[in-house]
């Protein structure tokens, strides 16, 4: 596997690549890799790459790596989970498509990085929204309110 054409300081080795893992790191950048791993057909995964300055191997080429490996292996994925708090990317794109309630969860969590990766480039464009249960008040769930969300879970799904 060799790094995209248009990359600067890429150099991908994969360390672990399983029927149900997948592990990719750039040795030119310690900050950037990708993880992932399904579990029971729901594919949950992390993609670093910073300082975000435009060097490294990117997010979306990390992804398809990652997709394609997974496609070999015959892997049954059913979701695509996207689960962001802190300073994630994905949740900072999220609270400013929502914000003065400008578009909806479901239409912001398309737009984010995860959401094109899963929406554009494998076709899972149903999104879920998965709020939190009130028998399970402590779940992995979202929080908070449009343009101020503190954690957002969804599933992409075909």
């Amino acid at each position: 596997m060799g790094a995209p054409e248009s990359s600067v300081d890429c150099d991908p080795e994969v360390k672990a690549a399983t029927k149900t893992v997948f592990y990719l790191v750039n040795n030119k950048k310690p900050n950037n890799y990708i993880y992932g791993e399904v579990t029971t057909g729901y594919l949950d995964f992390i993609v670093y790459n910073l300082p975000a300055d435009k060097t490294g191997c990117p997010g979306r080429w990390l992804f398809q790596q990652m997709w394609a490996h997974f496609m070999l292996e015959l892997t049954a994925i059913t979701a695509i989970v996207g689960n962001w708090s802190g300073a994630s990317t994905n949740l900072i794109k999220v609270n400013n498509l929502t914000s003065n309630n400008a578009m909806t969860l479901e239409n912001a969590a398309t737009q984010t990085n995860t959401g094109q990766y899963a929406t554009t480039d494998v076709g899972y464009t149903h999104v879920t929204v998965i709020y939190p249960s009130p028998n399970t008040p402590f779940s992995v769930a979202t929080r908070g309110t449009q343009g101020k969300y503190t954690q957002v879970v969804v599933h992409f799904t075909r």
